[in-house]
């Protein structure tokens, strides 16, 4: 979408190094670093890289290879940061410089997003609930709030407010 013009065009990479899609539904941390997926000249799956605002891209060496085929919530925050959340759960942090490995919240589950709160704990949703990683033990708490007839099986959406207040969304309402 350009916003001069106000007009979508079609857009299909066909390059090695071309943006060949987002990781995820938050992508542009708070210094204005963009994170994209991009075609490899390997031939294998996209690389996950992370644009600077002065135009040069930073290629962290991914946690292992073909990482992106893999990635279901993603998000970038702070000064070149990432939390992602792979098909089955893992959660890995980015801290600038190389990834960590979290553990899984729960295993083989969808995970719809991934975001960390103002003490670095890290909430994760999807379905079968929502879970926080405590930054001090380490340990996963999940929240089955799925079967209460609030909200349908699928936790969709999560977002923290500056006074760290929690708020989901699901499939069957707010």
């Amino acid at each position: 979408f350009n916003s001069l013009t106000g007009q979508y065009t079609s857009y299909t990479p066909a390059a090695v190094g071309e943006i060949a899609g987002l990781p995820g539904k938050d992508c542009v941390d708070d210094a204005g670093n963009m994170w994209a997926l991009r075609m490899s000249d390997n031939g294998n799956w996209e690389t996950l890289e992370y644009q600077k605002p002065d135009g040069t891209w930073v290629y962290p060496t991914p946690p292992y290879e073909n990482v992106s085929f893999y990635i279901d919530a993603f998000s970038a925050f702070g000064d070149g940061k990432a939390l992602l959340v792979t098909a089955n759960a893992e959660t890995w942090y980015f801290d600038g410089s190389s990834w960590q490995n979290y553990g899984t919240w729960r295993p083989y589950e969808v995970t719809t997003t991934v975001s960390a709160d103002h003490e670095g704990n890290v909430w994760v949703c999807g379905a079968g609930g929502a879970a926080v990683r405590n930054t001090v033990t380490g340990e996963w708490q999940r929240y089955r709030i799925t079967n209460t007839s609030q909200i349908d099986y699928f936790v969709e959406d999560l977002s923290i407010d500056r006074d760290g207040n929690i708020w989901l969304t699901g499939n069957a309402g707010s």
